[in-house]
């Protein structure tokens, strides 16, 4: 019988770097061996223009790809021994409802049925960073355009708590002045120590 996987959430703010190392972190566990899936929330099926949506609409549509994603990604290849890394969960919805003025409670009751992933990192960096990265995108998204990065850093961090009391076994990464393949070991060798 096989092993069952893990379940690895990376989020954080936008401009914080959380595709990159994901996808840094998902070639070095592949060097070492490991059978992993790369893959991120929303989903490449989500429709972007919904993400001009707004409260209710949109949580119900970003609800609905998350459980789609679950049932045939996620679980079949956690089922199969591989390590899955995910960009973006639950996480995100809890920021990103609040900033469109629906409570923590409210989304987390909507995606309690979901699984808890064994291990969810938070990665976080200086304001300043943040800022610069997003003044080099060529499109915002409207959360990008309404809100601050100091309100979504904030809200991240509310977040961490908020799910650390509910059973996330959640850690604080920061991916600062140090290159990204840095702070992708660094998140490699914890997954590999507490998982």
């Amino acid at each position: 019988m096989t092993k069952r996987g893990r379940f690895i959430t990376i989020d954080g703010p936008n401009g914080v770097g959380k595709t990159t190392i994901v996808r840094l972190a998902c070639e070095r566990f592949r060097v070492l061996g490991w059978s992993v899936l790369q893959t991120k929330e929303p989903t490449s099926a989500f429709n972007r223009a919904n993400e001009e949506k707004r409260g209710p609409e949109l949580a119900r549509l970003i609800v609905e790809d998350r459980r789609c994603h679950l049932a045939n990604e996620v679980e079949p290849s956690l089922r199969r021994g591989m390590y899955v890394i995910c960009d973006r969960y639950i996480e995100s919805s809890l920021v990103y409802r609040k900033l469109d003025g629906i409570s923590f409670e409210a989304t987390y009751k909507e995606n309690s049925s979901f699984q808890i992933p064994n291990m969810s990192i938070l990665l976080i960096a200086p304001m300043l960073t943040l800022k610069e990265r997003l003044k080099d995108k060529k499109t915002l998204t409207r959360f990008e355009r309404e809100h601050t990065s100091e309100e979504e850093l904030a809200l991240y961090e509310e977040t961490h708590r908020f799910l650390s009391e509910r059973g996330f076994k959640s850690v604080v990464i920061k991916n600062d002045e140090v290159a990204p393949q840095i702070v992708a070991k660094r998140i490699v060798d914890l997954i590999m120590r507490l998982v």
